[in-house]
């Protein structure tokens, strides 16, 4: 995919979203995306405190009693956003 193909698609996505505070979300994280730069990684972004909660959230899904199903989050997904 080119690069004008993905920011059309992004502007699309983000035309859909009627949440002001999803957009507002969105805009701030767009926010400090340095703009040039060809290797950029996200986990940059993260402070130290929420590098260890992935971290942690990392090392209990590599336990399978830990695991919930795609269809359970997926449904509690769909009552969420419905509320």
């Amino acid at each position: 995919m080119s690069i004008q193909e993905i920011k059309t698609n992004v502007h699309s996505l983000v035309d859909q979203i009627e949440s002001e505070k999803l957009l507002q979300q969105f805009y701030e994280l767009l926010k400090t995306v340095p703009r040039k730069k060809e290797e950029f990684d996200f986990w940059d972004l993260f402070s130290e405190e929420q590098k260890h909660e992935l971290e942690l959230a990392w090392d209990e899904s590599e336990h399978e009693e830990n695991l919930v199903s795609n269809a359970l989050v997926m449904e509690e997904a769909k009552q969420w956003r419905t509320k």
